[in-house]
């Protein structure tokens, strides 16, 4: 298999991101939404019939087609034209399309004729309305329904970006995936804590083609193994009552044992489950009829008063949530379906309680399945389309009533729903019942690097509690593997809980079973359900939980089934399993998939590239189209056996399929680490996490943007050691680090304890040298009174005019001018807020109040840019955009690019760094002791091929698992005259002697962090207090004080230094003098230099003392309780 080569595996990869860009799982989630889930829901509940008993009308309104338009905007002058996703972002917009739709209005008038009492309509007046506004949907950027896929080369974009996010009032918002267990299949669980329940076996019924929330059954057994005999009960939602497993099989229409046994054990009976199960059929509610079993189930388990309400629940349950997914309807056909699921799930309880099988593992991957973009916006739109029916008809119904003109136009209000759209998109909140809070579906996007934003779309969420102290939903479990990355997970509470898909993991959007049905109903093997033929003793097939037909011989037409697959005869993302004696075909969407190489179709690879020689960017389809790759969840490839190398496949037979790369187990932040298997696993973790915090490049077009923070490394350099990722993803066009010369030595004593020493000569020539973008943004508000308008400052008739400087301010339109270098307290925007109040003379006089925007404290730097736009009311908007050059301070965090962090330490000028005999002065000096005990080989590894890539002038290749000899490299390294182990001798710059040891020095890429000590250094003499208490407030942004805590106070009583405590806690605090009456110990009243005089003793002998001001208001809040404190005061 030479064929099989790096080279081969390389263009693979790369077609397969070029054919299926690299945000797949968030764009193709959402174009189903937008092209069948959308139009679903509204036609699901398209007819609304409206009786009028006083106007004797009879409306029907029915929606009908549905149309989505581009994204466009309506200007406050009624001027319509097209939005892009660079305006939304300038103006602080949310970047949305119209959906219109066509609605019909049937109106029925009641003639004199009456049939069987009921009122007969003959005369019939109809009207259509076509494209009516029904609301606004946020668009995600670079969808099919995004003005940019018919302009993807806009000059105000960056190439770069794929999209795969929303911009909701200027901001890009990205949804969060959310992990939930799948649907309509029985797991069976250890019952939890004390329960007299010995396994219970659960399912979470839902019907492919109904939005609604899952039906989920409970079936327990009861009883300890040898101890007691068993019983199962079943608990159907909804219903408050356990109710006996022969109970549900009677409703279902199976009476007798025989036929029971039947549903359990349709082909071979085991006897040890058949023992246990006879008993349970032997009870007396076998006696009852079905309709006294329904009254039971309503009299016990529901709150219904009457018996034709009970008969009336207890149908819809059985007909509506009792396994829904098999039919929603009561048919002999349904019921059978419905028995034998039963019978099944009942078949596995056994199982599990027998010992025979385990119960099923909550966190293995073949169980879980995942709500993406898509699913997540369709419940959240069909539970906002329904509240909007409702109020629509019932808005219909009084207009009716009152006899006014019916339009239906005028009742739709469009900006009803476009409005909690842009909520829920806005707050992360995505429920609207208040019971129910589901918060951080909806995060901001991580702009601080390209990989992070990039990151920040492949990221999934576990919606548990993050306090729970549960740790195996936590940890990696093995079917993880190649489905999500192992390093990258965040730490702290949530670890493990947020998780990030693997390079090459797939989310099946999911298809319709219908026509798959349809295809597999032709087969000769197979026989359709039916009452007549219900399958006894044959392999029943089942497509998403639902029973469709049944076969003779399970193992071959799976085997067909595959290679229909492969064929694309089925869809490639289909899921064929074969197990629990039965064929489980899945097309739903949610599930994580990965692509693999067909052994038995490996041969077929040096045709396909013999075909297409030039044209490696079509390889990927080639080999789906001949089925050299398929797709696997975890549940089929626990049936494979997948060999990791192509080696392996010549040690043994076994094997059925290939790894793409071992490489795509990985995520992207991960793969992009030279050498990460060389590496302890925690310094990954850092890595992954430390790599979307570090400053480089994050778009190609930040000079026109005006996020919030933008931070810009101004020499941003690709690293000489590279992997596959990086190239493939071209995250080296918007590099997030520099190459630097790092030398790993004890030098000086300051560098110790992670810290690590520059030069100074480097920093002076641009090292990690960056620019600090911040954005200020201010609007106009309203006209008339309480206006708010841009204007200059005028200190004699502006009331309330703060303490500012205004002198840098444009006369002309209130607004800094571009050039100028503002400082804390400089006015960046002049704005007068207008009031009306009313005078002496009782006529409203106009008042103008400073509302100015000033630049926040401890932030200085030049207006860069001054952006003024009309805002939807037809006022002006203004951003503006200061830039702080940023250079390396004592104190700021750099990282290699395997999790070795530090912070400089000491900046050493070049005089004193040390050289090698080439005059070669190390930039970073890292103290030895971080290496042993981390163990970061692949630092070592990539200094060593990095040393070497630069005398040979090219690049080198750090991709994961390719067994790279670093042998190899050390020859390399000698045959261009260096010592072999990358040591070089060292002459210290401080006493010019050469140092004893050798030094480990070579080229290494560093990256600088966003926590720096010009964001966080913090002091304050005196500064602004709370109203309440009047201590100083908390927080650098608000100019509060350091708190001194509990300890402090501790360490300072220790120490014995009494007055520094004083005045540390109360001199610098909340100082507060005040008069106390020396006979009763009250607060008394001060009267000016006379002293002061206490009312209740009607006395001026009173004593001036100082106490905590925050201790006064406790006195006071204590007397308004009635609780008198009283100060007892000596003289001194």
């Amino acid at each position: 298999m030479d064929f099989m080569n790096e080279e081969f595996v390389r263009h693979t990869l790369q077609s397969y991101f070029h054919h299926h860009g690299q945000v797949r799982t968030q764009m193709e989630p959402y174009e189903q939404f937008m092209n069948h889930m959308l139009p679903h829901i509204i036609q699901e509940n398209s007819v609304l019939t409206i009786v009028s008993p006083t106007q004797r009308q009879k409306h029907v309104i029915s929606f009908g087609h549905v149309t989505v338009f581009k994204p466009n905007i309506k200007e406050a002058d009624g001027q319509v034209r097209p939005i892009f996703p660079s305006e939304a972002r300038s103006r602080g917009l949310t970047y949305m399309a119209p959906v219109v739709v066509d609605v019909k209005h049937e109106i029925w008038k009641e003639g004199k004729k009456r049939r069987q009492g009921e009122p007969v309509y003959d005369t019939h007046d109809e009207r259509m309305y076509c494209e009516v506004p029904l609301m606004h949907i946020p668009v995600m950027v670079r969808s099919k329904f995004c003005n940019l896929y018919a302009d993807p080369d806009n000059v105000h974009e960056c190439p770069m970006d794929q999209g795969g996010y929303f911009i909701i009032n200027g901001s890009e918002k990205t949804v969060q995936a959310q992990e939930k267990l799948r649907t309509n299949y029985p797991f069976v669980f250890k019952a939890k804590g004390l329960s007299r329940h010995q396994y219970v076996c659960e399912v979470r019924s839902l019907h492919e083609k109904k939005m609604r929330s899952t039906s989920t059954i409970n079936v327990f057994i009861t009883g300890a193994k040898g101890v007691s005999l068993a019983d199962i009960q079943v608990l159907a939602p909804f219903v408050q009552l356990e109710i006996p497993l022969v109970a549900i099989f009677i409703m279902l229409g199976f009476r007798s044992p025989d036929a029971i046994m039947k549903c359990v054990f349709p082909n071979d009976v085991d006897p040890t489950l058949a023992d246990t199960l006879r008993p349970m059929l032997d009870n007396p509610i076998c006696q009852m009829s079905a309709d006294e079993i329904v009254q039971w189930i309503g009299r016990e388990g529901t709150k219904e008063p009457t018996t034709d309400k009970r008969a009336r629940y207890v149908d819809h349950i059985f007909r509506n949530e009792f396994l829904p997914h098999l039919g929603m309807d009561m048919s002999e056909e349904t019921l059978l379906k419905k028995a034998l699921f039963l019978g099944f799930i009942v078949r596995r309880l056994l199982r599990v309680y027998h010992e025979m099988e385990p119960p099923n593992d909550r966190d293995h991957y073949a169980n879980k399945r995942l709500d993406t973009v898509g699913s997540l916006i369709a419940v959240l739109f069909r539970q906002l389309f329904r509240n909007f029916l409702r109020t629509f008809k019932l808005c219909i119904f009084k207009s009716i009533e009152m006899g006014k003109y019916t339009n239906v136009v005028d009742a739709i209000n469009s900006k009803r729903m476009t409005s909690a759209l842009r909520y829920h998109f806005a707050t992360g909140n995505w429920s609207i019942s208040k019971s129910h809070n589901a918060n951080g579906v909806v995060q901001i996007l991580n702009r601080m690097s390209h990989v992070a934003a990039r990151s920040q779309i492949m990221r999934l969420n576990t919606p548990i509690n993050r306090d729970g102290k549960c740790a195996a939903p936590r940890q990696l479990h093995w079917t993880h593997w190649g489905l999500n990355c192992p390093s990258e997970t965040p730490e702290g509470q949530s670890c493990g809980l947020v998780k990030n898909l693997a390079l090459l993991a797939h989310i099946r959007v999911g298809c319709s079973a219908y026509p798959i049905t349809r295809i597999l109903l032709l087969l000769s093997e197979m026989t359709p359900f039916s009452l007549a033929a219900p399958g006894y003793g044959r392999v029943p097939v089942l497509i998403n939980g639902d029973i469709i037909g049944h076969c003779a011989d399970g193992a071959a037409l799976a085997a067909k089934l595959r290679r229909m697959r492969q064929h694309q005869d089925l869809p490639v993302d289909t899921s064929i399993v074969e197990r629990f004696g039965s064929i489980f075909v899945y097309t739903d969407g949610g599930c994580s998939i990965r692509p693999v190489f067909v052994r038995a179709r490996l041969h077929l690879v040096p045709g396909i590239l013999a075909g297409m020689p030039w044209r490696r960017a079509n390889l990927w389809p080639r080999l789906v189209a001949e089925g050299v790759v398929e797709f696997l969840d975890k549940e089929e490839e626990e049936e494979r056996c997948v060999a990791t190398h192509v080696r392996d496949l010549q040690k043994s037979d076994e094997y059925t399929h290939l790894e793409i790369h071992p490489s795509a187990i990985l995520g992207l932040c991960t793969s992009l680490i030279p050498f990460p298997e060389r590496n302890q696993a925690p310094r990954n973790m850092y890595q992954a996490s430390m790599g979307k915090q570090a400053i480089g490049i994050p778009m190609t077009n930040y000079r026109e943007r005006t996020d919030l923070y933008n931070h810009i490394l101004y020499y941003a350099q690709r690293p000489m050691v590279q992997t596959w990722t990086e190239n493939i993803m071209n995250t080296t066009e918007l590099p997030t680090g520099q190459e630097v010369v790092v030398a790993i030595c004890c030098y000086s004593g300051y560098n110790q304890e992670d810290s690590v020493l520059v030069n100074r000569a480097a920093i002076e020539r641009g090292l990690f040298r960056s620019m600090l973008y911040r954005t200020y943004k201010d609007d106009e508000k309203g006209k008339g009174t309480d206006s708010e308008t841009f204007s200059t400052i005028d200190t004699e008739t502006c009331l309330k005019v703060r303490k500012a400087n205004y002198s840098k301010i444009d006369a002309s339109d209130g607004i800094v001018r571009v050039g100028e270098y503002v400082y804390p307290n400089d006015a960046l925007v002049g704005k007068v807020m207008t009031t009306s109040e009313l005078g002496q003379d009782g006529k409203q006089h106009a008042e103008g109040r400073d509302r100015s925007l000033l630049l926040k404290n401890n932030e200085h730097g030049m207006v860069d840019r001054v952006l003024l736009s009309p805002t939807m009311e037809g006022m002006r908007s203004v951003r503006i955009r200061t830039r702080t050059v940023r250079t390396p301070k004592v104190g700021d965090k750099f990282s290699s690019r395997h999790g070795q962090k530090g912070t400089i330490g000491r900046i050493l000028d070049p005089t004193d760094m040390p050289f090698n005999e080439d005059g070669i002065v190390p930039d970073i000096i890292v103290n030895p002791n971080a290496i042993p005990s981390r163990m970061t080989i692949g630092q070592l590894t990539e200094c060593i091929l990095g040393k070497v890539c630069v005398f040979k002038g090219m690049y080198g290749d750090g991709t994961a698992f390719r067994n790279t000899s670093v042998e190899h490299m050390f020859d390399l390294l000698h045959a261009l005259g260096h010592e072999r182990h990358g040591n070089e001798r060292l002459i210290n710059g401080m006493t010019g002697r050469m140092m004893h040891a050798t030094v480990f020095m070579g080229p290494t890429y560093y990256q600088k962090l966003r926590h720096m000590v010009a964001d966080k250094i913090h002091s304050r003499a005196r500064g602004p207090v709370q109203i309440l208490t009047r201590q100083p407030m908390e927080g650098r942004a608000r100019g509060g004080g350091l708190r001194f805590g509990e300890m402090e106070r501790d360490a300072i009583i220790a120490h014995g230094t009494s007055h520094v405590l004083r005045d540390r806690l109360f001199e610098q605090s909340d100082k507060f003098e005040c008069m106390v009456c020396r006979k009763c110990g009250i607060f008394a009243r001060s009267v000016g230099d006379e002293g002061g005089y206490c009312k209740s003793c009607n006395t001026r002998d009173v004593a001036k003392v100082g106490i905590p001001y925050a201790f006064k208001l406790m006195c006071q809040e204590l007397m308004a309780m009635n609780v008198a404190p009283r100060l007892m005061v000596r003289r001194q």
